[in-house]
C-alpha cells in the first residue's frame, strides 16, 4: 500500500496530465535542410532564439580568445565578446516580465486544479502538477531577475558592486535547480518509455538522453561557478575558465540540437499518435 502510494505520487509529479488527441491531418515534416532552415527562422523570432544567436556568437569569440596565437585583432575580439555577452544578457529583462506573468498564471492553475470536481479521476494528478509548475516557474522568475541584475550591472546601468557575488550565486543556484528538475523529469520519462520500440519511443528516449547530458553540463558549469568564483583554480590540469568554456559550449550545442531534433523528429511523430495515459511505472 505504501509503495503504491509512492509510485502514484511519483507518477503525478513527473508524468504530464493526459491531453486530448492531436488534430488529424497535420503534415509530418520532412527533416531536410529546408525544414531545418524554416525551424531556425521561426526560432529566431522568439526571445529565446534571439538570445541563443548572441550566445552562439559569444561562444565563438570566447573560443577564439582561448587560442593563444589566433590571427584576429585581440581588441576587436574582446569588444565583440563583451558586446555578445551584454546583448545576450539583455534578453533577461523582457524575459523577467514573461516569466512573472507565467508564475501568476501558475498560481491561477493551482486554484483551478483545486476547483476540479472530486469525481475527476485525474484531480489529484492535476493538483500535484500545478504545484510543481508553480515551483518551477518561481525558480525561473528568480533566475531571470538575477540575470537581469547582472545585465544592468554589466551595462553600467546600475552599479551593484558588493551585491554581485550574491546575485551571481542566486543565478547559478536557480539555474542548477531548474536543470536538476529537468534531469529528474527526463529520467522518469526514460523509465516510463524504456520498452517502447516504436519510432516515437526511440526518438523520445534519444531526446531524453540528450537533454540529460545537456543538463549535466549546465549543472557542472553552475557548480564550478559557485565553487571557484573569482579564482583561477586548476581542474584536471585546466583553469576554471577553460573548463567553464568547455561546459558552456557543450551545453549550448546540446540545447540547440535538442530543440531542433524535437521539432523535426519528435513533434511530427507525436502529431500522428495521441498521447496515452500511462500507468505509474514500477520502482
Amino acid at each position: 500500500m505504501v509503495l503504491d502510494g509512492i509510485r502514484n505520487a511519483a507518477h503525478y509529479w513527473f508524468a504530464p496530465v493526459p491531453t486530448a488527441a492531436a488534430p488529424a491531418g497535420r503534415r509530418v515534416q520532412d527533416p531536410s535542410v529546408s525544414a531545418l532552415m524554416d525551424e531556425g527562422a521561426q526560432y529566431l523570432t522568439t526571445a529565446e532564439g534571439a538570445q541563443d544567436l548572441f550566445r552562439v556568437f559569444g561562444t565563438a569569440t570566447s573560443l577564439i580568445k582561448a587560442i593563444p596565437d589566433h590571427p584576429f585583432p585581440r581588441a576587436l575580439v574582446n569588444r565583440v565578446d563583451q558586446a555578445m555577452s551584454t546583448m545576450s544578457s539583455g534578453f533577461s529583462v523582457p524575459g523577467l516580465f514573461v516569466s512573472a506573468r507565467k508564475l501568476v498564471n501558475g498560481v491561477l492553475d493551482v486554484l483551478g486544479a483545486h476547483s476540479v470536481a472530486a469525481a475527476d479521476p485525474h484531480r489529484a494528478h492535476r493538483i500535484v502538477q500545478a504545484y510543481k509548475e508553480v515551483g518551477v516557474k518561481g525558480l525561473v522568475v528568480a533566475n531571470d531577475a538575477s540575470h537581469a541584475l547582472i545585465y544592468m550591472h554589466g551595462a553600467k546601468v546600475w552599479n551593484l558592486g558588493q551585491e554581485m557575488p550574491g546575485i551571481e550565486t542566486v543565478f547559478n543556484g536557480t539555474a542548477a535547480a531548474l536543470d536538476g528538475s529537468e534531469v529528474f523529469d527526463e529520467t522518469y520519462a526514460l523509465r516510463q518509455g524504456w520498452r517502447d520500440t516504436t519510432p516515437l519511443g526511440n526518438e523520445k528516449r534519444t531526446l531524453s538522453c540528450l537533454k540529460i547530458a545537456k543538463d549535466v553540463a549546465s549543472i557542472a558549469y553552475c557548480v564550478l561557478a559557485l565553487a571557484v568564483a573569482g579564482t583561477t583554480v586548476l581542474v584536471a590540469g585546466f583553469t576554471a575558465a577553460q573548463v567553464s568554456l568547455g561546459l558552456g559550449t557543450a551545453w549550448l550545442t546540446l540545447k540547440l540540437y535538442c530543440y531542433f531534433r524535437e521539432k523535426l523528429f519528435v513533434e511530427p511523430l507525436l502529431a500522428t499518435r495521441p498521447q496515452a495515459f500511462a500507468a505509474p511505472a514500477a520502482f
